[in-house]
C-alpha cells in the first residue's frame, strides 16, 4: 500500500471528486493526521476512524480549514479559509456527502456564488460574477 504525503486543499478535492484512497497528511502541515482509505478518514495515531473537529492552518497561523468527523465521514459544517483570513467558502456535509447551500467568496471576502448540493452534485447554482466571453470559450476538439 503506498501511503502520498499531500496538503489538505488537495484532499478535499480529490474527496469530493471521489479520489484519495490511502492518502496522509503531512503532520507537518495539518493537525488532522488521517489518513483516507476507500472513502472512510482514520486517524494516523489510533487507527480508527476520525472523530471529533479537526482544523488545519495556514503558515501564518490564520485558521485554513475547520470540520467535523464523525465516524471517519465529514459532518455538520465545514470552513475553508483563505491565508487573510477570509472565509473561502462554507457549507454541510452529511455523512461525508456535501449536502444543502453551500457558499464561495472572493479573498475580499465578498459573496462570489452559492450552490445547493444532494449527494456531492450541485443541484443549483447562482453566481454574483459578470458573465465574460472568456469563462465560456471552449476549444473544438480535433
Amino acid at each position: 500500500m503506498r501511503r502520498f504525503r499531500i496538503p489538505l486543499a488537495v484532499l478535499a478535492v480529490m474527496t469530493l471528486a471521489g479520489l484519495g484512497s490511502q492518502l496522509v497528511l503531512s503532520p507537518k502541515r495539518t493537525q488532522m493526521n488521517i489518513v483516507i482509505e476507500e472513502g472512510v478518514a482514520y486517524d494516523v495515531n489510533t487507527g480508527s476512524p476520525a472523530n471529533g473537529i479537526r482544523e488545519l492552518f495556514h503558515h501564518n497561523g490564520l485558521l485554513q480549514v475547520r470540520g467535523e468527523y464523525v465516524e471517519g465521514r465529514q459532518e455538520g459544517l465545514w470552513q475553508i479559509f483563505y491565508g487573510n483570513g477570509n472565509l473561502k467558502e462554507s457549507g454541510h456535509f452529511e455523512n461525508g456527502e456535501q449536502v444543502g447551500q453551500w457558499k464561495f467568496f472572493h479573498k475580499d471576502g465578498s459573496l462570489k456564488e452559492q450552490k445547493n448540493y444532494r449527494e456531492r452534485k450541485p443541484i443549483e447554482s447562482s453566481s454574483t460574477e459578470p458573465l465574460t466571453a472568456a469563462k465560456y470559450f471552449f476549444r473544438k476538439a480535433s
